[in-house]
């Protein structure tokens, strides 16, 4: 949990500053830490099979669009604060609101 207060911690100082890069590297650090967190060896596997894809598509997105810093930066406390209580129903709807908010993007 500490890791993913300092990485969420990070991700608030470049979205201040509006840095691009120094972001997407902070959001894949995050999801990794998030799949690590959920303990599923099997969700760890996809995660890293998709990884390098997940970071192009980062990338291209953050890039066209700063704005989404902020909206990814908000749905990244919520996932975080809906894990670390518990609240799975929450997590849930957090994380397919997440998802759905880049589909069609590019």
């Amino acid at each position: 949990m500490a890791a993913l207060t300092q990485n969420l911690d990070r991700q608030g100082r470049y979205v201040e500053a509006g840095d691009v890069p120094g972001f997407v590297d902070a959001d894949d650090e995050f999801h990794a830490l998030m799949v690590e967190a959920s303990g599923n060896a099997i969700a760890q596997r996809f995660y890293e099979m998709l990884r390098d894809r997940q970071q192009r598509l980062r990338n291209l997105l953050l890039r066209v669009d700063p704005a989404n810093l902020t909206s990814a930066y908000a749905d990244h406390h919520t996932l975080f604060e809906c894990f670390t209580s518990g609240d799975q129903s929450g997590f849930t709807s957090a994380l397919v609101a997440h998802i759905k908010r880049y589909q069609g993007a590019l």
